[in-house]
């Protein structure tokens, strides 16, 4: 009989780094681990959450959560914070670092981790990788060099397209087809009329003209792709230091699928997911269905699967109410309990290999 006696968890720092991290052990029977990879932007390792994009209003620790039901299934965990980023995001323990981190250095920060856990005695093939949207792709690139030799990945939130062509349609596209055009054009006649735009004021700020009292819908449009604000963060994006090396290259989708021919790979969605749009979940699918077909007749039965979950976004959650517009409202978290139940009864599945 295994006896539950999951151990307090620790904040230590990992690898050539000094990541901060935070280890939480399991029993001492079930030698099986995941480490989690936080997502774009300065993270911790608990990747912190402010309340201003929660459903409650109230700060969320995300990976907190995440590990907590992974914990619950009796499996140790390793969150494990960005190069140079301080526990809560707070502030950074080395800005230089930070600012000039590669993606390499991501890869390199997850590779860390593993033989951190290598250390304490866990077998690789018991390690899965948790990553979160971009932390996400960092776990296939690091699968894909280890590929047998772990136990699996686990993806939440994924982008498989490719990234450049993301970034600009969430910057200049998604807010007149998923906001103007669907919700705030109430009655579809390509005309935004001060009327419409009071009711989103918050959201949707235009000046009109004087005497103007609407606006048409390719106006705004050509206004947004010439906005000068949205087009130098696009041109800092490109410059980045961190996405340079995988910015445009092309879908990672049969790539993250083909890795099931070693490892175990899990992919969870959120039906409103308006930062990976849910096609990317859709793609992946389409992929693993073809590899597993492949599969079948070599008698080769590693995991490749997605899972949409319905009613949710980028963090697992509920939009915030009383609307449910998805672009206007992009909370990330805190998750829901279905969702934190669901990766429990996976985490529980690992004992089985």
């Amino acid at each position: 009989m295994i006896f539950s006696t999951v151990k307090k968890s620790e904040s230590i720092l990992v690898g050539r780094y000094n990541a901060r991290a935070i280890y939480t052990a399991s029993t001492f029977f079930n030698r099986r681990a995941v480490i989690l990879i936080p997502g774009i932007g300065g993270n911790g390792p608990e990747e912190f959450i402010p309340g201003s994009m929660t459903t409650d209003s109230k700060d969320c620790l995300l990976f907190n959560e995440f590990a907590k039901a992974i914990n619950e299934a009796d499996v140790a965990t390793l969150q494990i914070g960005k190069p140079g980023i301080d526990y809560l995001s707070a502030k950074p323990y080395n800005a230089s670092m930070y600012e000039n981190a590669t993606w390499d250095d991501l890869l390199n920060n997850v590779i860390d981790a593993i033989q951190f856990l290598v250390k304490k005695g866990y077998n690789t093939t018991n390690i899965h990788l948790l990553g979160h949207s971009e932390g996400a792709v960092v776990a296939v690139d690091v699968a894909s060099i280890y590929k047998e030799k772990l136990a699996g990945i686990i993806l939440l939130g994924f982008v498989g397209e490719n990234l450049l062509n993301m970034i600009k349609f969430q910057l200049l596209e998604a807010p007149i087809e998923y906001l103007i055009k669907s919700t705030i054009d109430s009655n579809h006649d390509n005309l935004i009329t001060k009327e419409e735009v009071s009711k989103w004021n918050d959201t949707l700020v235009w000046k009109f003209k004087p005497n103007q009292t609407s606006v048409p819908i390719k106006e705004i449009r050509k206004f947004v792709k010439n906005d000068p604000i949205r087009l130098n963060l696009l041109k800092e994006i490109e410059q980045s230091s961190i996405w340079q090396k995988v910015l445009k290259r092309k879908n990672i989708y049969k790539l993250t699928a083909n890795l099931s021919n070693f490892l175990n790979v899990k992919c969870f969605h959120g039906e409103l997911d308006m930062h990976a749009l849910v096609k990317n979940a859709v793609e992946l699918k389409k992929s693993c269905e073809r590899v597993l077909k492949k599969k079948n007749k070599n008698n080769n039965h590693k995991l490749c699967q997605v899972s949409i979950v319905k009613g949710v976004g980028h963090g697992f959650s509920v939009p915030k109410p009383p609307r449910s517009q998805m672009y206007a409202d992009k909370t990330i978290g805190p998750p829901i309990q279905d969702f934190l139940d669901d990766l429990k009864n996976y985490a529980k599945t690992f004992v089985n290999y």
